[in-house]
């Protein structure tokens, strides 16, 4: 199970979340602790929060992420890859969108 938790660095307070090892084969289709981390990590990277939300939506927003990515079901390192760009793209375009329907933008 996912459990969240604060930290700090550069001086800047982050949302934590921490993944049993259980759980982080479901999200990335390997048994390799070091290919866990790094595919969290560059999850966590991708998911633009903005600077306005707060340390709960920050958590809430890094651990939709893992669900979904659970629930597409990578079964290899690959897929796990591909379940991980799924999400940031998916992320990514509805940003995109969400700040195309702002009015008087040109």
């Amino acid at each position: 199970m996912a459990k969240s938790r604060k930290t700090s660095s550069n001086g800047k307070k982050r949302a934590r979340v921490d993944i049993e090892s259980a759980e982080a084969r479901k999200f990335s289709g390997s048994d390799s602790e070091a290919f866990q981390t790094e595919l969290l990590h560059q999850v966590a990277g991708a998911l633009w929060v903005g600077s306005g939300k707060s340390e709960e939506q920050q958590i809430q927003a890094a651990k939709a992420a893992i669900e979904a990515i659970k629930n597409i079901g990578p079964r290899s390192e690959l897929e796990g890859m591909l379940a991980a760009q799924m999400i940031a793209t998916h992320k990514a375009a509805m940003e995109c969108l969400r700040r195309a329907m702002i009015p008087d933008q040109t």
